[in-house]
């Protein structure tokens, strides 16, 4: 289950879940990868949230990712933001 092989095998299920139109899947891939992987180099929390924002519309779930959004990642300012106007 910590295995490398899995943390790529989410993160490319997720996208294919997306290209699908399978928003709730891939939302569900990638909240995975990010509690598994805390160090991913994916940018898990941040496109978890951006789905539940925009493609599945629960503000309460995207709120929560956008908290789970680590500082590493390049888009830390992004989610700050939109919990501070959210």
């Amino acid at each position: 289950p910590a295995s490398p092989e899995r943390e790529h095998a989410l993160w490319r299920l997720a996208s294919l879940y997306e290209d699908l139109k399978r928003y709730d899947l891939s939302a569900e891939a990638l909240r995975q990868l990010g509690s598994s992987y805390s160090a991913t180099a994916y940018d898990a929390w941040f496109v978890a949230a951006e789905i539940y924002q925009k493609r599945l519309n629960d503000p309460v779930s995207a709120r929560t990712a956008y908290a789970m959004v680590p500082p590493t990642s390049p888009h830390w300012n992004d989610a700050q933001k939109r919990l501070s106007t959210n």
